[in-house]
């Protein structure tokens, strides 16, 4: 679920495995991408106005295995797969859609590193890569 104001990000909580559903899952998914996101405020009274709301259905992510990361730029496919960073116990994702913003391997691999709480070349410690597509059902 993903919340926009004026064409940028303004909130954005998902799942990556259903484990409830659609609709449940879809509700509380949308309250936490407009209250509880921990990159934004909750969202005012006065936006609601203003937003616009995506909801993405995403495949199964599935395990890449590469051995360095000119390989995994080689696999990794701009504008159609949506990644899972696991680095220890820490997880993050991109949807798809960020490749519109961070469009060249290294910005979007490094705010995702960013975005997981590592520095910009966590890559370089090879952790798992998991893609996935996604299929935008409302805008």
């Amino acid at each position: 679920m993903s919340i926009n104001k004026r064409a940028k990000l303004r909130g954005c909580i998902g799942s990556l495995e259903a484990h409830r559903d659609i609709l449940e899952d879809t509700i509380s998914n949308a309250l936490s991408a407009v209250f509880h996101d921990p990159r934004f405020a909750p969202l005012s009274k006065e936006e609601f106005g203003e937003i616009e709301i995506e909801i993405s259905i995403l495949t199964q992510p599935k395990l890449m295995h590469y051995n360095n990361i000119a390989q995994l730029k080689k696999i990794v496919r701009p504008h159609i797969d949506g990644v899972v960073l696991y680095c220890g116990n820490r997880r993050a994702t991109f949807l798809p859609l960020v490749w519109d913003s961070l469009p060249h391997c290294d910005a979007f691999f490094g705010h995702l590193c960013q975005k997981v709480g590592l520095n910009l070349d966590c890559l370089k410690h090879h952790p798992q890569i998991y893609l996935y597509q996604a299929q935008k059902i409302v805008e």
